[in-house]
């Protein structure tokens, strides 16, 4: 069950061209109703610049090579149970096998798939570089996290102890990206050096084109809104 209609194009691939693209589209009139509705469930977003940038760039971890789409035909992919995932990289040509993230290293171990989308710094930190040795970078999507804090205890707090959590939130924001973008880089040097990973990071125009060819598919099946989804594209 999706609660926040608009949070399915989040993760569409190659929708939003940057972090910065993103962060607009999280400070506009298109993403209020999605605010609007948190708020209406309980909780206050802090940050309302939407700073938390996440610069771990989306990847793929898998047992072979995979430089294009083409590369991925009947690979057995974990994937998480999301329409919009599971779409995404059936497109790419992956045979995708729902496995829960807790479940996916033995999965992974015993062969029941052979990859999974993963950032590095991830891949790293649970342990999925000691079974794939290739890390490609694909950059499907972008993530900007946030804080949020209950509604009720918020409306509590007078309007100088508001200013400060809210300050509070968008300076650690900035902290939180850069330590993503060192992240990035730490996991990446530790992956090839300890594990034998090799990183991949392939043109990324065959896979912009599947891309767009699923968004095309989710938008004739009625998941996602045609015009949603151009005024996100001409958002300036």
């Amino acid at each position: 069950m999706i609660i926040i209609e608009e949070s399915k194009v989040l993760s569409l691939p190659y929708l939003f061209e940057s972090l910065d693209h993103l962060q607009r589209f999280k400070k506009s009139n298109l993403w209020k109703p999605a605010v609007d509705r948190i708020d209406s469930l309980g909780a206050v977003i802090l940050d309302k610049e939407w700073t938390w940038k996440v610069y771990d760039p989306r990847g793929l971890i898998s047992t072979r090579p995979i430089s294009t789409p083409k590369d991925m035909e009947g690979l057995k992919l974990r994937i998480w149970e999301s329409k919009t995932a599971i779409e995404t990289w059936r497109g790419f040509g992956a045979n995708t096998i729902v496995v829960p993230r807790p479940e996916f290293y033995l999965a992974f171990k015993q062969g029941v798939v052979e990859g999974g989308p993963e950032t590095i710094g991830v891949a790293v930190d649970q342990k999925s570089v000691e079974v794939g040795k290739f890390w490609t970078r694909t950059d499907e999507y972008n993530q900007i996290n946030n804080i949020m804090v209950h509604k009720k205890k918020y409306d509590s707090l007078t309007s100088e102890q508001k200013g400060i959590l809210q300050k509070a939130a968008e300076n650690a924001g900035k902290v939180f990206a850069e330590t993503t973008q060192r992240n990035y880089s730490e996991k990446k040097k530790r992956a090839t050096e300890e594990f034998g990973v090799k990183i991949l990071e392939p043109p990324l125009g065959p896979w912009r084109e599947r891309g767009a060819a699923t968004i095309a598919r989710l938008v004739k099946d009625n998941y996602v809104q045609e015009d949603f989804i151009n005024k996100i594209r001409a958002l300036k």
